[in-house]
């Protein structure tokens, strides 16, 4: 096997890499895209070699290395539907209205019981009281960094928040169709992801044509991506 991987990266450099250029330079879009995952993500080349091939997949195809915005990696914002959002906002109402305002009389009844060191619905109450504050803060701190999923990320011509995906199982041959959207999205059943989950991130950034692996092992899957269309 090392004989024939030698070989292999023997043949990559022949000429001065001149058949390797001739392959790069009559690729398609589509194929040029594989070849780059191929050289970035190909552990099997040394590294002087993978930059070699690099520098030659960018010469004949510069748009390929264009940087894309990278929306899912800001930490400073959540995006999110205008329906999540203003689920998670009634949600908040609802605690602030109605939620502490019951904990507050059930600490008040249960304190007119008298000898609060033994009382244990007082403390229950309290302890109530004090997840509900905290929850409210969380969630009045993620309301605050919301912002709409909006067309420019949705329209974008990669996978990207708000963006729904077909993707063909490599393995199974069938379609499965995922749906990245904000963390108030969220419905396993429909395959609609919030967009930094682990598998939704193995998707972003890739475009119909790219292969997207997820798992290790047994648990391993690949998928073909073969359309990308908004979602919202």
């Amino acid at each position: 096997h090392l004989k024939v991987l030698e070989a292999a990266r023997t043949d990559l450099v022949v000429d001065g890499g001149q058949p390797v250029v001739e392959i790069i330079r009559s690729a398609s879009s589509a194929e040029a895209e594989r070849l780059k995952h191929l050289i970035v993500d190909n552990l099997g080349l040394p590294p002087s070699l993978r930059s070699r091939l690099r520098h030659m997949l960018r010469g004949e195809h510069p748009e390929l290395f264009t940087e894309i915005a990278r929306p899912w990696e800001d930490e400073t914002v959540l995006y999110s539907s205008a329906h999540g959002m203003r689920q998670r906002q009634e949600q908040l109402t609802h605690i602030i209205e109605v939620g502490i305002p019951e904990v507050a009389k059930q600490i008040g009844e249960a304190a007119s019981f008298g000898d609060l060191s033994e009382n244990s619905e007082f403390t229950a109450a309290l302890e109530k009281r004090d997840q509900l504050a905290s929850r409210a803060t969380t969630m009045e701190t993620e309301l605050k960094m919301a912002r709409a999923i909006g067309p420019d990320l949705s329209l974008s011509p990669h996978v990207n928040i708000g963006t729904r995906v077909t993707a063909r199982n490599v393995v199974t041959g069938e379609d499965d169709v995922f749906t990245f959207l904000g963390p108030w999205d969220g419905d396993a059943e429909r395959n609609v992801l919030f967009y930094r989950a682990p598998l939704a991130l193995a998707f972003m950034g890739r475009k119909a044509g790219d292969t997207v692996t997820y798992g290790e092992g047994l648990d391993r899957r690949e998928w073909l991506i073969r359309a990308v269309e908004p979602a919202v």
